[in-house]
């Protein structure tokens, strides 16, 4: 993604490339990371953060939407850097932790039949390889997290075992993470979606999940694979529940 990265709320920056994002949240009470990307996203940290007015010292936390190697990426080595603590939920600790306690149901195989698979088997060998996160704060569905922003996470389980949404609702945004995708990183659909069977632990599950997102108002949905979705929260769960699995 060339700079300057793009603002896609006040305050809120879209960072990483055109296959992962991660986000900058920035307000009065400081600055938090939404998701770290792949390792190789670090260098990115300091020109964003620059873009905002602000420093280093202002980063308060990395809230991660869950413990996948594409989502947690640099955030080991700021908590170690920094002593930014990184929060995650209970159900996804071990997996950020040690990288183990997930399971798929379907062969990545299959996908090889994808441009879009092969690009993003490029993409994580250039991302590098993530260090998993040896301390971790953890926090429950429903919890209204304490960090600038102060977002509640909906716990929405499917693609992994702590999966969230985490919901601004000061400032109508929901950060969907991998609950939904706006773009499928193994077929290349576009659109929101669940994500696909062959990073999914159960798609079923994932698609049931949608239901936890109902009656959240917000008029800006970011994803962790994707482009910003302004159409609101229920045509995003439709769109999800009619594309079906993947």
């Amino acid at each position: 993604m060339p700079q300057p990265f793009t603002e896609v709320a006040d305050g809120v920056l879209r960072m990483g490339t055109s296959l992962i994002n991660w986000y900058l949240v920035g307000d009065d009470d400081g600055v938090i990371l939404v998701d770290a990307g792949a390792p190789g996203y670090r260098s990115q940290l300091e020109p964003g953060l620059a873009q905002l007015g602000r420093s280093l010292d202002d980063v308060r936390a990395v809230v991660l939407t869950h413990g996948d190697a594409d989502h947690k990426g640099f955030a080991e080595k700021l908590r170690r850097e920094q002593g930014v603590p990184v929060h995650v939920h209970s159900a996804d600790e071990e997996l950020t932790r040690t990288g183990r306690g997930r399971k798929r149901e379907a062969s990545f195989l299959p996908y090889f039949r994808y441009p879009a698979t092969w690009k993003l088997v490029a993409g994580f060998v250039r991302g590098g390889h993530p260090l998993h996160v040896q301390e971790v704060e953890t926090y429950e569905d429903g919890e209204v997290i304490d960090v600038p922003g102060r977002p509640r996470a909906v716990h929405a389980p499917g693609h992994s075992p702590g999966c969230v949404a985490l919901h601004f609702e000061a400032r109508s945004l929901l950060f969907a993470g991998d609950v939904l995708f706006e773009y499928n990183v193994l077929t290349g659909r576009r659109g929101p979606q669940v994500g696909p069977a062959g990073f999914n632990e159960s798609s079923d599950e994932a698609l049931d999940s949608l239901k936890r997102l109902e009656g959240i108002e917000a008029e800006t949905i970011l994803f962790g694979h994707g482009d910003p979705w302004s159409a609101g929260t229920r045509s995003a769960i439709d769109a999800a529940r009619a594309a079906g699995r993947s």
